[in-house]
């Protein structure tokens, strides 16, 4: 019983000195990525290799020229090592996900969309040579949904979330979009397969109480006193923005307090900390303090935050309360917030088992489907769990002992690289928090024959060559040249049968 294993780049078949292979799942989404060392002795593979190439790994049981495919993806890396007999080149990279992490998205909303929908339009915007064939539609359909200078993987990671699904790309680069746990991998883990397995349970990533913080809005809002005559503060419920103020029905016109110098004709200034707005009196300005009995009315636009809040009852009386607090100003609307906020307590509510399971034999595993587990000692009988990772370690030890393979199971107890991917993705938002999708950004683009650019509006300006031109001529050739003859004293200049210019600009 011996596992073999076949590594081909760019259509030629090398031996390794060991290689790993890893797909992993992130809570939705599952991607891969390799390692692979190569003997280099002398340097005869020292200009072999180049980033971006090529690589398919094969890997089957007691087959020496194996046929499945367990992976496929481009090299990123180069490192090469040792010197003379000794000489070594370590390649690495990713798989066919590295396109979406690698693509950025323009600022993109979506209204009242199904999630599907905005998947697949997101390919067609910015990863036009993956497929999505595997899209699955969902019962989702998002109110609205934002995305701001966001990587399309962690675009669709999000869009993952907030349905219930995961995402990955095959090794025919086609985007699976696939109901969390919906997929079997038709493998059953138990005593007659399994090398040894390790399971633990956490509840250090129970949350049952969401706050979501959005942007915050200008919202319109009015207070009304009566004066007295000889108050001048009015003191109001919120801190005032776009102050219209009047007074016995008649317009005031306004200021702003701490100022040195008050324009003249200005009835009152607003102190925007305090939430006052201050009529003026005195010798310049004049008194502007409403009288007794008059009617003061203050609209102003005060700012309010969107905000969501929800609890799992049944969560903090099992486990106590659990709080979290999510910031994001991409998040505009309370129904955007109020899908964020479900989508927590559906996946954080209860504690995360996990486990690794060392097994025989080597199968095309995606992180991301299921597995039975019947494993009756370690309290596991004939459970359905979700892969979290596959990896094949293939060294000529574990080839020889079958011994490649080990697998994650469970819901993923999140640990320092989580963290600091969250942590990339909040700066990343924080950063880009002022550009919004109605931002214009102007390119300049001269080119001959076919284009394609990716744009929201174009305007392409052209004009007409008249037949004193002539391609490719040594003279009349160029732009502004003499023709062939002259008219009296007066040259013909090529540039003068040049028609005006003329402009079309995108609907």
């Amino acid at each position: 019983m011996v596992i073999y294993m076949k590594f081909d780049v760019g259509g030629t078949v090398y031996k390794t000195e060991g290689a790993i292979v890893t797909s992993a799942v992130s809570e939705f989404n599952s991607s891969s990525s390799f390692t692979a060392t190569i003997n280099n002795e002398g340097g005869y593979l020292k200009t072999t290799f180049d980033i971006y190439d090529d690589v398919t790994i094969y890997s089957d049981k007691d087959v020496t020229d194996p046929t499945t495919k367990i992976f496929k993806g481009k090299i990123e890396r180069i490192k090469h090592s040792g010197q003379a007999q000794d000489a070594k080149i370590t390649l690495a990279g990713r798989d066919l996900s590295a396109d979406l992490q690698d693509a950025i998205i323009r600022p993109e909303v979506y209204n009242n969309t199904e999630v599907s929908e905005i998947v697949k339009n997101l390919i067609v915007k910015y990863a036009s040579d993956v497929s999505y064939t595997n899209v699955d539609v969902t019962t989702t359909t998002l109110t609205r949904k934002t995305f701001n200078k966001l990587s399309l993987f962690d675009a669709i990671k999000q869009l993952a979330e907030l349905s219930g699904y995961y995402f990955y790309i095959d090794v025919d680069k086609d985007l699976h979009f696939k109901l969390k746990e919906s997929i079997s991998s038709g493998i059953t883990l138990n005593n007659t397969n399994v090398v040894k397995s390790d399971f633990g349970e956490t509840d250090r990533e129970i949350y049952n109480s969401v706050y979501v913080y959005g942007s915050r809005l200008l919202s319109a809002w009015q207070n009304n006193f009566i004066g007295d005559g000889a108050g001048s503060v009015f003191n109001l419920d919120y801190k005032p923005h776009n102050t219209n103020v009047t007074v016995s029905g008649a317009l005031q016109k306004g200021g702003i307090a701490q100022i040195s110098e008050v324009p003249s004709g200005v009835n009152y200034v607003v102190d925007f900390n305090e939430r006052d707005i201050i009529f003026i009196s005195g010798a310049e300005y004049g008194n502007s303090i409403p009288g007794s009995l008059v009617a003061v009315a203050i609209g102003y636009d005060r700012s309010v935050p969107v905000i969501q809040f929800k609890e799992d009852a049944a969560s903090i009386a099992a486990y106590g309360r659990k709080v979290k607090v999510i910031q994001d100003d991409s998040i505009k609307i309370p129904d955007e917030a109020s899908d964020v906020v479900d989508q927590v307590l559906d996946e954080y509510s209860d504690p995360r088992k996990q486990g690794t399971i060392y097994m025989h034999n080597v199968a095309p595993l995606t992180a991301g489907n299921t597995i039975i587990v019947d494993l009756p000692n370690s309290d596991v009988s004939s459970q359905t769990y979700q892969i979290l990772e596959v990896t094949y370690n293939f060294t000529a030890k574990n080839m020889l002992a079958d011994k490649v393979l080990s697998i994650n199971v469970s819901k993923k107890i999140l640990d320092l690289t989580d963290t600091l991917k969250d942590m990339l993705n909040r700066l990343n938002s924080l950063e880009a928090k002022e550009i919004t999708d109605q931002d214009v950004v102007t390119r300049f683009d001269v080119d001959i024959g076919s284009i394609y650019l990716q744009v929201s509006g174009w305007e392409v300006s052209s004009n007409a060559i008249n037949n004193s031109f002539y391609l490719d001529h040594a003279v009349n050739g160029m732009m502004g040249s003499p023709a062939l003859g002259v008219n009296g004293s007066q040259l013909v200049m090529g540039s003068a049968s040049i028609g005006g210019w003329s402009i079309q600009v995108s609907g």
